[in-house]
């Protein structure tokens, strides 16, 4: 399959049934195409890497909010 018609199927995927907006283009650009890129390459399918995406905005999300913190209780 395509990447780019890959990537929008995954884009589909987070806006439709996530309902998920994903700065792409933008910010998250980046991760998203990497992820899209290695989801393709194991044989995944746009479900798995439109899951695999919000995992690594969870886990951004939870890593600066710690930060914060910390910074916080110096």
């Amino acid at each position: 399959m395509l990447g780019w018609w890959f990537n929008a199927k995954v884009l589909r995927v987070l806006t439709a049934d996530m309902g998920y907006d994903p700065a792409v283009p933008g910010m998250q650009s980046a991760s998203f195409n990497g992820v899209c890129k290695i989801e393709r390459e194991i044989g995944g399918n746009e479900y798995g890497a439109a899951i695999m995406f919000m995992c690594i905005q969870l886990m951004v999300i939870r890593t600066s909010g710690a930060e914060k913190r910390n910074r916080h209780s110096i």
